[in-house]
Order: C-alpha cells, then structure tokens, then sequence
C-alpha cells in the first residue's frame, strides 16, 4: 500500500484481503500458485471501517458521512485493476462515523455502531433496523456471539457490554477507568487541533526530561533519561488531562474506594485493589448525543471537585 493502513479484514474463506486507507480501498485476492491479484478504488469520503460478509462475495465499508456501503467487488479476475466500476449498495442512518460494522454468521443481519452512542441491528433482506440507543459513549467496536444469541460492543469511555439478541436486554458489562480512553483517542487523533495538543504535550515531556521544564525555549542537550511505555503513557495522560481530571482522586475512608472524574456529569467510583469499577455516580444529568465532546467544541457538564466526612457518610461535590 501506498498510504497509511488504517483497517484489515480477511474473508472467511482466507481468498480475500480488505485493507484501506483514509480514501483508498485495497481488495486483494489469494489466488492458486501464490498469485495475487489486487483491485483498488479511490474513495471522495473518507472510510472508517470494513468487513466481509460470511457467505456473500461482498463487504461492507463504513465511512465518515455514516454510511454502510454493501461493495460487491470480488470477482475473480486474473488482473490488476483501479477504479473498476462495480455494483454496491449504500445504507444510511449514521449521521456520523461509522465506527465498526458486523455481520451475524448466518450472514442475516448486521450491526453498524458509530459515535451517536447508539447500536443499529439491520435486518439485511429487508433493510429493517431495530436499536439499542442511549449507551452513553461512541461505539468503537461491535461484535456477534458464534451462536448469535448475544451483541458484543466496545465504546470510547474504555467499557464492554454484552447485550441479548433475544430481548436486548443487558447481560454483562466490563468497566475500566473512563478517562483511559480519552489517551487513546489523543494518540490517534486525525484532526489537526488535537495533533497539535498531543504534539505540545510531547514537546512539554521532552522538556521535563531535559530537565528544564520551567524555561519553554530551552533547546540544550538531552539527558540519557528515558520512561518506559507505561511511564510515558501516564506522563501524557497527565499533561493531556489536566482540565478533566479536576476532583483528583477521593479515597472513601470506609471502603477505600477511590473517587474520581468520569465521563461528562459523571464521578465514577473505582476499587483500586480489584481494579475494578464499582458503579457511576450521576452528578450533572447528561444525554449523550453525536458529536458531544469537547474536542467538538459542545460545553459538557463536569464536577470540579467531590470531598468524604470523615465517617465516609456523606459525600459533597
């Protein structure tokens, strides 16, 4: 590939090979005698994600408008090709990125999840949608159970949660600290404000390591010191977080349990000895809508600081 890979996805009978670019489609097929054969399609929007259908010779890509665009491009052809002209089918709810797209393994239906917070089931024969909305987070991931009988998602505020197919009611849900995630999506930031951020950050690390963080024009000699990866991610979270993580972190005097920012309106109450998430407190009631983040430029609700009495009976914020 010419360009950045940005996503993968392998058929399932090993032949096919999907991988893209920001704009760029690579379909690569694994022909008899180690012949491969590659078709690329340029994009004017952006794409987001892929992935094959299970038993259909198509796949679907997601973009950055929101849509799902059923590509029917595998042909097995004995040549190169750019730009072919092929057959394909757009679906459009996304009002935004679509983040990750799933297909069940009967090939049937589909999941699609983006950063309206919502999961969208699709009833592929019909084109009928069905919705498990509200989750509270972007969907950066989604997935179906091998039996089908459970939806599997990802979302930004670094959860898991398991929902049935059967009543899509919530099954499981896996909780790590909320604001881990926001690191993540600085490090891979595309838009030039946050590269920019996380690029400054960078710089203000390098400079503490010099040993001169209080003179920013200081361009002296580098020290042999060096952070481990973990040291080094915390450092930036640190620098990256600073107007987010404002509470610091309230230890309750009964149980241990430290307090601390979570998501928008949101303390979330964590067991630092389990490393587990004990439950979320509701400070600033808060609807998460497509495109809420500060990043966007939306004003979010957020608890400034959260103190225990001493007995640990009440708590103020």
């Amino acid at each position: 590939m010419s360009n950045t890979c940005i996503g993968l996805s392998l058929s399932t009978d090993g032949q096919w090979l999907a991988s893209f670019s920001r704009f760029k489609l690579y379909l690569t097929h694994f022909q008899p005698g180690e012949k491969r054969v590659q078709h690329k399609w340029e994009f004017n929007e952006r794409l987001s994600t892929v992935a094959f259908h299970p038993t259909e010779p198509y796949l679907a890509l997601g973009d950055w408008r929101g849509r799902i665009i059923l590509w029917y491009g595998m042909d097995p052809l004995d040549a190169d090709t750019t730009n072919r002209a092929i057959s394909k089918r757009s679906l459009h709810w996304h009002s935004r990125r679509v983040h990750s797209v799933a297909f069940s393994p009967d090939g049937k239906h589909m999941l699609s999840g983006g950063e309206e917070g919502v999961l969208v089931i699709w009833q592929l024969d019909t084109d009928k949608r069905t919705f498990i909305s509200r989750l509270g987070a972007d969907l950066m991931g989604v997935t179906f159970s091998p039996d089908q009988l459970y939806y599997g998602i990802t979302l930004n505020d670094n959860t898991v949660k398991v929902y049935s197919a059967v009543n899509r009611s919530l099954v499981s849900v896996a909780q790590g600290l909320q604001l881990a995630g926001h690191l993540l999506q600085a490090k891979t930031a595309t838009s030039s404000a946050l590269k920019s951020k996380y690029k400054a950050a960078e710089n203000k690390l390098s400079r503490a390591l010099q040993g001169d963080l209080c003179d920013p024009t200081y361009t002296g000699p580098t020290t042999n010191k060096k952070l481990s990866d973990e040291q080094h991610d915390e450092a930036m979270q640190l620098l990256l977080l600073p107007n987010r993580l404002t509470t610091g972190l309230a230890v309750h005097p009964i149980t241990n349990h430290v307090t601390l920012n979570g998501e928008a309106g949101l303390l979330q109450v964590y067991n630092p000895v389990s490393d587990r998430h004990v439950f979320t407190i509701e400070v600033a009631p808060f609807n998460h809508t497509s495109g809420s983040t500060p990043e966007g430029g939306i004003k979010l609700p957020h608890v400034e600081s959260v103190k225990y009495s001493s007995d640990g009976q009440w708590m103020v914020t």
